[in-house]
């Protein structure tokens, strides 16, 4: 252990600076606000609310975790395990739900480029002094750097128009299936070489746990397939056999979960779920840039050392990284043959990384001997402007406070009102409908909201409909405008009501709004007759909130009492 420690103290140093890089913007952005902090975290990245309530679920005790916003549907079937949820809620049960997300934004990361450094040495020879600088610099680029292949990012950079945080900051995924992908694939690599006997055992377990995001598990099982291939290619039958019982030891584990998945998504309703929840019926080609890139570049170097040079040193290692980019090639593509395919841009968070790993690879193969001084400088410039860029990265909360997190604390006194007074898996209805409410009312409480917006996960046709049209009554909406208002709010018709995520991004033709908004204007002639409190109780309601007084008429007809204030709420209830 000290030897390896010893050999590895670069990189394990650096893994510190990496953590601290990406852990110090949740850390100073509530440090800055001093007494005005009110609990609310740092989270700028996209759902990482919904991942916190997520994980504050499983700790409420709903452990499938099947519905984290609405009350009523807690015993739906289960679609997807939340696995990846479980590896935060465990540690949480112990040490706290908040040193769990501020101690994953510095252990994950950090872990995360750990794990591509020493898949890189290993690809590249570990004795070889620059060999190490370029698996540092593959490490260092693919955690801190990944966003260097997104050009309208950087120029949007550049001008000082957006600085993001560094995307494995992000709550639950995409981190934690990146962390469980490279530990993956180094075991695979540990079968290809035949140096650990029972890696196949091990790695079964990891692909069947990766299950928990198909993104993760869907590159990983790419990765296996293509690898056992080229085994059966060379007739390495004995290394194809332990890529078989990979996927055997995945499959048995994970048997119950496609069951149950397969299960639920089957016949006319089953498929019109797997839309919504990503999923799309096509045999469409699709072409990544940046993959076609580092796939040529790749290519050209393999040619010119291999083949040209007639260096055949490292074999091994080429055919390991033409099996990552296969498997990103059929990552992107697998659905021309099946015919299914579940919203391929994701794949991205774990392509670029494998890209960006082989293509420093194949330049270590083709300039170490040839050119090894401009290899070391190229390798020291990514290593570099990685590190100043993370290093950049944590001003990046400056931005937000006045933008919105200043102004998130607002919320925080109502959540510690629900906390200290609210019955478990209570339901709090907003009247003003503010999404982040919606969403943070179940993330730092452990109560539900009666509104969101989060719905993929199934909810019922019925009871998006009733949200809706509740919504507009509250609204004040009269019968003759109301599909005056539902064109009006026609992005919220989008968000609430989409057939798949095409449409919930606003990337297809929009004929089916109309359609939609015209039934539900039809519909809202009978529901508007409804008394307001019996339609609001048709599902459970624990309390009404609204940042205003509500008007005597609107307390009339719910029959709602004062109950008390929390910052800018006030907290009603009904009368039952």
């Amino acid at each position: 252990m000290k030897e390896y420690l010893h050999s590895h103290a670069l990189a394990l140093g650096l893994a510190i600076v990496v953590g601290i890089v990406t852990v110090m913007p949740m850390i100073l952005a509530p440090i800055s606000l001093g007494a005005d902090y009110k609990g609310i975290h740092y989270l700028p990245l996209n759902d990482e609310d919904i991942y916190l309530a997520r994980i504050h679920e499983i700790l409420d005790g709903h452990y499938s975790v099947t519905s984290p916003f609405l009350y009523d549907y807690k015993d739906a079937a289960m679609l997807w395990p939340p696995i990846n949820e479980w590896l935060y809620a465990l540690p949480a049960f112990l040490f706290g739900l908040s040193a769990v997300v501020v101690a994953s934004k510095f252990l994950l990361p950090a872990g995360l480029f750990f794990l591509i450094y020493l898949l890189s040495r290993k690809l590249l020879g570990e004795e070889d002094k620059l060999a190490e600088v370029c698996a540092i610099a593959a490490g260092l680029v693919a955690t801190l750097g990944i966003v260097f292949v997104d050009y309208t990012y950087m120029a949007w950079f550049f001008a000082g128009k957006e600085h993001a945080p560094v995307m494995w900051t992000r709550l639950v995924n995409p981190i934690t299936g990146g962390v469980e992908l490279f530990a993956f694939v180094t075991l695979l690599w540990f079968i290809w070489e035949r140096k650990r006997p029972y890696a196949f055992v091990a790695a079964g377990f990891l692909l069947a746990l990766m299950i928990g995001y198909y993104f993760a598990f869907g590159m990983g099982l790419a990765t296996l397939g293509v690898l056992f291939f080229i085994a059966l290619l060379r007739k390495e039958f004995a290394v194809a056999r332990e890529f078989a019982y990979v996927g055997v030891i995945s499959l048995l584990l994970d048997a119950w979960i496609w069951y149950n998945v397969l299960f639920s998504i089957g016949g006319e309703e089953g498929k019109a779920l797997a839309m919504r929840n990503g999923m799309f019926f096509t045999h469409e080609l699709v072409l990544n840039k940046a993959l076609f890139l580092a796939t040529t570049f790749v290519a050209l170097c393999y040619l010119y050392t291999y083949v040209y040079k007639n260096n055949k040193q490292f074999l091994r290692s080429w055919l390991f990284i033409f099996a990552l980019l296969g498997a990103s090639w059929l990552a992107f593509n697998q659905q021309v043959i099946t015919g299914r395919q579940i919203w391929y841009h994701h794949f991205v968070q774990y392509t670029v990384p494998l890209s960006m790993l082989s293509v420093i690879a194949a330049s270590y193969f083709t300039l170490r001997f040839s050119m090894p001084r401009l290899l070391r400088f190229g390798m020291l410039g990514i290593i570099v402007v990685s590190l100043a860029y993370g290093v950049s990265c944590i001003g990046s909360y400056v931005r937000d406070i006045p933008l919105w997190f200043a102004g998130d604390q607002r919320y925080g006194d109502l959540m510690a009102w629900l906390n200290e007074n609210a019955p478990e898996d209570c339901v709090v209805l907003d009247v003003q409908n503010e999404e982040f409410l919606a969403r943070a009312i179940p993330a730092y409480t452990a109560c539900n909201t009666y509104f969101s917006a989060v719905t993929y996960a199934g909810i019922p046709e019925e009871r998006l409909v009733h949200n809706f049209l509740l919504r507009m009554v509250l609204d004040g909406t009269h019968k003759t405008q109301a599909l005056e208002y539902l064109r009006m709010h026609s992005e919220d018709v989008r968000a609430d009501f989409y057939p798949d995520w095409n449409a919930m991004f606003g990337h297809d033709a929009t004929p089916w709004i109309e359609g939609r908004m015209q039934a539900l204007e039809s519909e809202y002639q009978t529901f508007a007759e409804v008394p307001l409190k019996e339609q609001m109780q048709k599902y459970r309601v624990d309390y009404v909130i609204s940042t205003e007084e509500l008007t005597p008429k609107l307390i009339g007809s719910l029959n709602a009492t004062k109950l008390d204030s929390a910052g800018v709420y006030r907290i009603y209830t009904l009368e039952k």
